[in-house]
């Protein structure tokens, strides 16, 4: 559910929409300066849903428990021999220092993931697929191109509607792409009527997955997970996936310490609609741009584009903070403005009509190079252009 604050003459074309997962409806005021504008405000009725997610009665109220405990109540999927299982959750327990770094990855986006899925009916060993798919970091990168916490590949993404231009990749957007890949697994379930299989389609794809069933089929053989004969590589991502689930089970067994995370919500969600650069949104949080771009690892430019629609992820115990700079910020929020090109003209020209570096105009355009710019198009220059 979300919770929408009431802003007062707040600034400029800044709509506020606070993603606090399952906290109950309320409403708050905050009072800016007469002199800035009222915006329009994203959700202006307190008791009106726009979460992107399913029907939030089906969620799980946010609570004092530990997320862990929470996560284990939900574990669903059995596996009969669980021999490969233990010895994955010891290979992957040996490396003490990544088995962490991943955990602290994961504390960001876990109440959120755990929430969907929840929200879905979905088993809670889902929420694990980012563990083998990125380490929690949507940043990591990939020499195979897959992309943010799900790894969804370039193919994957465009199928799911997930857009990707030279500002931003919504396979990175922690929002999007979770829903997306939930679809997706849901997708999966219901032509397989297994998890477990479902789970292996989504990393080895349907059609693999659909060979072997009908090769059991042709041999009159049982075509339930534990009966499918598999490659050996296959049905190593399944043990790894439940390796993590004996992790956060059993962590003592691991000597596995497991990061105190709350069930309540990491992030909130401020839609941005006007051009915001990443460090002044960053500095108006105070928290480190390396922070930042951990909720908002999307966006590929230095500028949040106000036109894109797009959103803003804020550390819960920040936005107070960011909502306290932002209305009294007296600068620019962006390093950047946009012209109109009048009439047709190679880069280089409006580099030198605005005395500029050229090398700026291809970082921040997408630009090919020698081509000429159309007349109408618009174009990002320095603010300190003249």
């Amino acid at each position: 559910m979300l919770r929408t604050r009431t802003v007062d003459n707040f600034l400029s074309s800044f709509g506020l929409l606070l993603f606090c997962g399952l906290l109950n409806t309320a409403q708050a005021v905050v009072t800016a300066p007469s002199l800035v504008p009222e915006p329009a405000i994203s959700n202006p009725n307190p008791n009106t849903s726009i979460s992107p997610a399913a029907s939030p009665t089906a969620r799980l109220p946010a609570n004092d428990k530990d997320l862990w405990s929470e996560m284990r109540a939900r574990f669903q999927l059995t596996v009969a021999n669980r021999g490969p299982i233990e010895q994955q959750a010891r290979v992957v327990a040996s490396s003490q220092a990544s088995v962490q770094i991943n955990l602290e990855h994961a504390s960001r986006y876990m109440f959120y993931i755990l929430q969907e899925v929840a929200a879905r009916d979905m088993p809670a060993e889902v929420a694990l697929i980012p563990f083998l798919e990125s380490g929690f970091n949507p940043k990591s990168k990939n020499g195979l191109q897959p992309a943010g916490l799900w790894g969804l590949m370039p193919a994957a993404g465009k199928s799911l509607n997930l857009s990707a231009n030279f500002f931003s990749d919504d396979r990175r957007d922690i929002l999007l792409s979770t829903q997306a890949a939930l679809d997706l697994l849901q997708s999966l379930y219901a032509q397989f009527g297994d998890w477990r299989l479902a789970l292996i389609a989504y990393n080895w794809g349907p059609g693999n997955v659909m060979s072997v069933v009908r090769r059991q089929q042709a041999l009159k053989l049982p075509v339930d997970y534990d009966h499918l004969n598999l490659p050996r590589v296959i049905q190593a991502y399944i043990a790894k996936l439940m390796a993590w689930r004996e992790l956060i089970t059993e962590p003592e067994r691991y000597k596995i310490t497991l990061p105190t995370v709350a069930h309540q919500p990491y992030f909130v969600e401020v839609a941005a609609t006007h051009n915001i650069d990443i460090n002044i949104a960053a500095d108006l949080a105070e928290i480190s741009v390396s922070d930042f771009l951990y909720l908002n690892p999307s966006f590929n430019k230095p500028l949040i584009r106000g036109t894109g629609g797009h959103k803003i992820l804020l550390p819960s115990a920040q936005v107070d903070v960011f909502l306290t700079n932002y209305l009294t910020h007296q600068e620019r929020f962006s390093a950047w403005e946009t012209i109109v090109v009048s009439q047709a003209q190679r880069p280089e020209d409006i580099a030198k009509k605005h005395n500029i570096n050229v090398t700026q105009l291809y970082e921040i355009n997408p630009l090919a190079r020698g081509a000429h710019i159309s007349a109408g198009s618009s174009i990002l220059i320095p603010r300190s252009a003249k």
